[in-house]
């Protein structure tokens, strides 16, 4: 049972990094139509989006692959 919630508790906490992400990317379409802090919007935007996709995908692919390689040197 309570592996159950610290898994579940995980499950949100990994949820609500990923809407805070969102959040963050919004917020900066705001200013994405103000002339002179265009670049910033889209620079802040951009970066949200790349460390969304580097944590959730790029991490968990390396880890599988590192732990894959430990796998088949033990065999």
């Amino acid at each position: 049972m309570k592996a159950q919630l610290q898994k579940s508790q995980a499950g949100l906490k990994e949820a609500q990094y990923a809407l805070d992400e969102i959040e963050k990317a919004i917020r900066a379409g705001v200013i994405l139509f103000d002339p002179i802090f265009q670049g910033l919007a889209l620079s802040l935007m951009a970066g949200e989006v790349a460390s969304l996709f580097l944590s959730r995908m790029t991490v968990p692919v390396l880890y599988y692959l590192s732990e894959r390689k430990k796998s088949l040197s033990v065999r």
